[in-house]
């Protein structure tokens, strides 16, 4: 009991003198501390402090030019033959683009391929018999959006058998971009 009682007046004796040292020299220099305290808050360089903000910004264009693609596919059992009415018939589509002021810099061959295929009977066996696929796509730039129509008629009348999807663009966005990023950075300050 003597042994309990002496160890617990111990610890009390020392947690009493460990509070009192604490307040002396708390008391002593309260603003010291304080001071150290701003400084540590003040010197903390890898955390500035910043504000961000973001605004956008929009210009609408109207089209004023468009991009094609438009191929000619040909089948048949010579390759050379193929060949040969594929070619004339990819030349008389770039005729007929030419005839509707096309430039040649705007008539740019894309793709050209030849690749054998076998024949299926009804029951979807091979036949042993084989013809030859020649495709040829070229990409054409269209500057006057008003002849687009005559343009792919003109092409599927010369021969033009597959016609990948229009896409219409703006030739030069210079402008409009300047302009949107005004706004935005208008809107950004608001």
């Amino acid at each position: 009991m003597f042994k309990k009682t002496f160890i617990l007046t111990s610890i009390l004796i020392i947690s009493a003198l460990l509070t009192g040292c604490a307040g002396a020299a708390y008391a002593q220099n309260p603003g010291e501390i304080a001071q150290a305290a701003a400084q540590v808050v003040n010197s903390d360089t890898s955390n500035p402090r910043t504000l961000s903000v973001s605004g956008s910004g929009q210009a609408y264009l109207t089209p004023d030019i468009a991009y094609i693609n438009i191929g000619v596919r040909t089948e048949g059992a010579e390759a050379a033959e193929v060949v040969a009415e594929n070619s004339s018939l990819s030349q008389k589509i770039a005729d007929a683009l030419k005839s509707l002021d096309v430039a040649d810099k705007d008539i740019q061959t894309t793709n050209f391929s030849i690749f054998p295929q076998q024949k299926y009977d009804l029951e979807g066996k091979p036949t042993g018999e084989i013809t030859y696929v020649v495709e040829n796509t070229v990409y054409v730039t269209v500057r006057n959006l008003d002849t687009i129509g005559d343009l792919l008629d003109a092409a599927v009348t010369a021969g033009a058998n597959q016609i990948y999807g229009i896409q219409f663009d703006v030739a030069d966005k210079t402008a409009a971009l300047s302009e949107a990023r005004k706004a935005a950075v208008e809107h950004a300050k608001e």
